[in-house]
């Protein structure tokens, strides 16, 4: 299913900064690689004279040094990008061998992308043996208009290990936004257990400016009850947009959004 992360900054995005919602996202050209039938192969490498990229030494805030080879699906055509940026990515999942991945492309070299994308989010899957439930569960949320991730598939190799099969994942950053609205104001997004109530600054905005008015006034919605909650939840909230999100969430059975 998709992960909390990801189904926190989509529903924090719809009721705290969407503006003009298009009905359906636009077409770009990275789209080839988020096709689940065809598969990219990625291989990442240490930089020359820098560690191994190892379990340990990725589990880190920051970014690693790294060199990655990004090979197309159906072809031989491959992009070979240099001195990009690699960290472990996950909670619960960080306990296992398999490692789940964000990459950061132009980390260290400004403007540096590929396909028009500057990050790529690699999942390693390790909570559905299937394999196909993230994949399925995006899909269906892009179908009945909720705004969310495209997702694929991607054969990975680490310091030259095949680490098998992973879930290519639209990173949600201000480029995927654009595909799905006129403008966004803010994109927040907090850890777990990050309530939305007055007086808790976990949630960071990875998208917008340092004002947080926005996140201040929807966190009182928590003070509220009945008919006066429903009144103000409705002039913050594009109310259609979190129902279909919300009923999206009910019918996959959706554990962890």
């Amino acid at each position: 299913m998709p992960k909390r992360a990801t189904s926190v900054l989509l529903a924090l995005t719809l009721v705290l900064g969407v503006i003009g919602f298009s009905s359906a996202a636009t077409a770009d050209e990275a789209g080839t690689i988020f096709k689940p039938s065809q598969l990219i192969s990625v291989d990442i490498a240490s930089t020359l004279g820098s560690p191994a990229l190892t379990k340990r030494y990725l589990n880190f805030e920051g970014y690693r040094h790294a060199n990655i080879k990004i090979s197309m699906p159906g072809t031989r055509n491959y992009v070979t990008l240099m001195n990009v940026g690699v960290h472990q990515k996950g909670s619960y999942t960080r306990r296992y061998e398999k490692l789940s991945l964000k990459i950061k492309l132009d980390a260290f070299v400004p403007g540096q992308s590929f396909l028009g994308l500057t990050r790529l989010t690699l999942n390693a899957m390790m909570q559905d043996p299937s394999m196909v439930h993230e994949v399925t569960a995006y899909q269906l949320y892009r179908a009945v208009g909720v705004p969310a991730p495209r997702a694929g598939y991607a054969k990975v190799r680490l310091d030259g290990r095949y680490m098998g099969l992973y879930l290519n994942l639209e990173t949600v950053d201000s480029l995927m936004l654009s595909r799905w609205f006129n403008s966004t104001k803010h994109l927040y997004s907090g850890p777990q257990f990050c309530d939305l109530v007055p007086g808790n600054a976990c949630e960071v905005a990875s998208v917008g400016d340092t004002d947080r008015a926005d996140l201040i006034t929807a966190s009182q919605l928590s003070q509220l009850n009945g008919k006066a909650w429903w009144n103000k939840f409705s002039k913050l909230a594009n109310v259609t947009e979190v129902l279909r999100l919300m009923a999206t969430d009910v019918y996959l059975s959706n554990w962890d959004g």
